[in-house]
């Protein structure tokens, strides 16, 4: 459990009362307790979770684990989403594509895409040239 203030650091905190969660396991659904606690030094209020529950998330970080493993043996999205979670509470196939798209079920990093614009650091083709106002930047060619 986290003791420490997520956004002062503190060490100091107290109990803020608790709220209900529902955890979806490979072995089902769980209804669980979370404590919630409050900074004495920034008076910040989070919530306790344990390992394993992804904030914002209704299943568990196994359950996420399980359907990369299937991915990665070349299933499909519907195959992945019957066999992931016992007793018919399996997510939708179109939960499992979310996942994916926002990154949770990276096998390996996304390499970079030819077609995607240069990163912000890198200078642009048309610069300023001196003597050259602003305005005439963005009238183009």
């Amino acid at each position: 459990m986290q003791t420490r203030c997520p956004s002062c650091g503190g060490t100091e905190s107290w109990g803020w009362g608790s709220r209900r969660r529902t955890l979806v396991g490979t072995e089902g659904r769980q209804t669980l307790w979370l404590r919630r606690r409050r900074c004495r030094r920034c008076r910040r209020v989070w919530t306790e979770r344990p390992p394993g529950m992804i904030p914002r998330r209704r299943y568990s970080a196994e359950v996420i684990r399980l359907v990369v493993a299937l991915r990665g043996r070349g299933r499909s999205w519907e195959s992945c989403a019957e066999r992931c979670v016992r007793w018919g509470e399996g997510p939708d196939p179109r939960t499992l594509r979310r996942w994916a798209a926002a990154g949770l079920l990276a096998l390996q990093p996304r390499l970079p895409s030819i077609r995607r614009r240069p990163p912000v650091y890198l200078p642009s083709c048309r610069s300023i040239l001196p003597g050259q106002d602003r305005a005439a930047r963005f009238r183009g060619p």
